[in-house]
C-alpha cells in the first residue's frame, strides 16, 4: 500500500489552518478591544477614569532611594502621578 504523503499533509495543513483561525481571530479582537476601547462596547454609566491629585513634600536631604521607597509606601502609590514644582510654598 502506497502512502499518498501529499494528501495527509494537506489534511493536516487545512485542519491545522482551521483550528488556529479560530484562536487567531479571538486574539486579535480582544487585542485590539484592550488596547482601543470601541464606543460600542463601553458602559455608559461607569466613567472611564477616575483621577486624585495628591501634594507631595520632599525634604532635599533625603535620598532618591529613600524618597522613592517613602512614595512606595504611600497608600495609592500606583496611580500617584509625581511633578517637578517649586516646594518652597
Amino acid at each position: 500500500m502506497k502512502i499518498k504523503w501529499r494528501k495527509i499533509l494537506l489534511k493536516i495543513h487545512l485542519y491545522g489552518g482551521l483550528l488556529c483561525f479560530w484562536y487567531l481571530l479571538i486574539f486579535g479582537i480582544s487585542g485590539l478591544y484592550f488596547q482601543h476601547h470601541f464606543q460600542f462596547m463601553e458602559n455608559k454609566d461607569i466613567p472611564a477614569q477616575v483621577s486624585t491629585k495628591k501634594q507631595l513634600r520632599i525634604d532635599p536631604a533625603n535620598t532618591d532611594s529613600l524618597v522613592a521607597t517613602n512614595i512606595q509606601k504611600l497608600p495609592g502609590h500606583c496611580r500617584l502621578v509625581l511633578t517637578v514644582g517649586d516646594l518652597s510654598r
